[in-house]
């Protein structure tokens, strides 16, 4: 049965929200600023009777809630809902599959909420950081959006995790920003918005001063906070709720900021695991004569080096094992730190959603680090035995390995230079840069020790086919499989642009 939801006030407000005709010939004096409190963390206890004291004298009054929030058996009218379908990180893809469950589930607890509480909600969140970057985005939420419409006249709006503009909002009434604490103070946010805060209070509270100078030149705003950061932090600065319900009547005083707790630095572990690495190489240089004799004659006298694993001169098969579980560490520092600058931590959020095998540990840069070694493990794995099982003049599995891990000393060198130049600032650009050279030596690893172990072979062509031929062709799959896949590509799109 459809719900008749009349117009109160802030509906009017939310209108506004949509910079539609009525309300931009509103004048000044219908000027108002709200502020919302996200719920929707099951294990905060928001709704005793101190609790929503403390929220009201903050000048809160609207609750941002989901299908799973436990709402009291009354609600003041001085509350209104805004109901948020629990959607977060959703590709284009998701979104179509789950369109007519998303709308049956969000028509039939708004009917609950209202069967409840009469004229208590005021909106409806239907999507939190989906992949709005996809061009087919608006499109894939049209029928969601459309098929709740047939039940109720709520504005529908989703929070962008990027900076969409809040004007090509397609089907929605109007679309949400999200403010970081690290974020620009000149950043320019949406009307509606979410204030993500960061684990330092003092950043967080000056973050949200200039959050609250910057809404209330606009002409209405509504800002939303985390409950569980709010009770915490107006506990730690008892003015901050009178700060917070000045800027409901459209009055600014300065929010006062806790004694800095004077916290030491924390480490820089790239820097550390980096010089853990150097240590490696130099003890493994110290203490293995045959590494450093193998490592001179094979950058500086290649060809007699190939030789001399051809024809067992060099058959110690404990460097190359070493270099590769060094290269594998690698990897993981040159994930790390590439993750660490070019992913935000909503971008980590949408690919823990989007891949949670990945995410074996709390720290999702220490579970991309896993993963990046755990893939070079396996990848230079099957590198060496099939160099090794197709040539039938390597009778020995150390002269594949050999012949295959020395190249991948380059990859020390650029991992070296990117964690120097990440101290002082570094673009995406140079990420990407470097990126592409530590990929490209790993493939010519592959490609040159290949070549080398043909050079023995009568049938030389046939192998080359079979090792650097198939290795190029796969690696053209990949890359095509990467680039036109949904299935992967939108959750690195997502990863990479979300807050970046």
């Amino acid at each position: 049965m459809p719900l008749h939801q009349p117009y109160r006030f802030f509906l009017l407000i939310v209108v506004v929200l949509c910079y539609s005709k009525a309300a931009e010939a509103q004048s000044a004096d219908s000027t108002r600023h709200f502020l919302a409190l996200d719920v929707t963390q099951q294990d905060i206890d928001w709704n005793t009777e101190a609790n929503l004291d403390r929220i009201r004298n903050a000048g809160i009054h609207l609750l941002l809630i989901d299908p799973d929030t436990e709402l009291p058996a009354t609600l003041s009218p001085d509350f209104s809902l805004i109901l948020f379908s629990d959607n977060s990180y959703r590709t284009v893809g998701q979104v179509r599959e789950s369109a007519a469950r998303t709308a049956q589930t969000l028509v039939s607890e708004a009917e609950r909420i209202e069967g409840r509480y009469p004229r208590s909600l005021a909106a409806i969140e239907l999507y939190r950081y989906p992949n709005d970057r996809n061009p087919a985005f608006h499109e894939a939420a049209a029928p969601v959006t459309d098929s709740i419409r047939v039940y109720t006249d709520l504005p529908i709006f989703y929070t962008s995790a990027t900076d969409s503009d809040s004007t090509a909002r397609g089907p929605f009434s109007y679309i949400a920003s999200v403010a970081r604490a690290e974020t620009d103070p000149d950043y320019e946010f949406s009307s509606f918005v979410h204030f993500n805060p960061s684990d330092d209070l003092n950043v967080s509270l000056s973050s949200l001063n200039q959050l609250l100078d910057t809404q209330l030149v606009t002409q209405n705003s509504v800002i939303v906070l985390p409950a569980g950061w709010f009770f915490s932090a107006s506990e730690s600065v008892p003015g901050m709720a009178t700060v917070l319900n000045r800027y409901t009547s459209g009055e600014r005083i300065p929010m006062p900021l806790p004694a800095d707790s004077g916290e030491g630095p924390v480490a820089n572990w790239s820097v550390v695991f980096l010089l853990l690495l150097w240590i490696s190489f130099l003890l493994h240089y110290r203490y293995q004569p045959v590494y450093g004799q193998s490592l001179s004659r094979y950058f500086l006298h290649h060809p007699f080096y190939v030789i001399d694993v051809m024809e067992h001169r060099v058959r110690n098969s404990t460097p190359g094992l070493i270099v590769l579980l060094q290269h594998a560490a690698i990897t993981a520092l040159f994930t790390y730190l590439s993750a660490d600058i070019l992913i935000s931590e909503t971008g980590l959020h949408a690919l823990q959603v989007q891949v949670p095998e990945l995410f074996l540990f709390q720290n999702p840069l220490l579970s991309l680090s896993l993963a990046g070694f755990s893939f070079a493990l396996i990848t230079q794995g099957i590198s060496v035995l099939w160099i090794y099982f197709l040539n039938k003049e390597l009778t020995s599995f150390s002269q594949a390995l050999n012949l295959y891990s020395w190249p991948l000393h380059v990859n020390l060198l650029l991992t070296t230079v990117l964690v120097v130049l990440s101290q002082t600032g570094i673009t995406g650009f140079w990420i990407a840069a470097f990126a592409i050279l530590f990929g490209l030596t790993w493939f010519m690893s592959f490609i040159i020790a290949s070549v080398d172990a043909a050079k023995f072979l009568k049938n030389r062509l046939l192998y080359l086919l079979l090792t650097t031929g198939i290795h190029v062709l796969a690696v053209m799959i990949l890359s095509w499989f990467l680039f036109t896949s949904p299935m992967i590509f939108e959750p690195l799109q997502m990863a990479f642009t979300f807050g970046k």
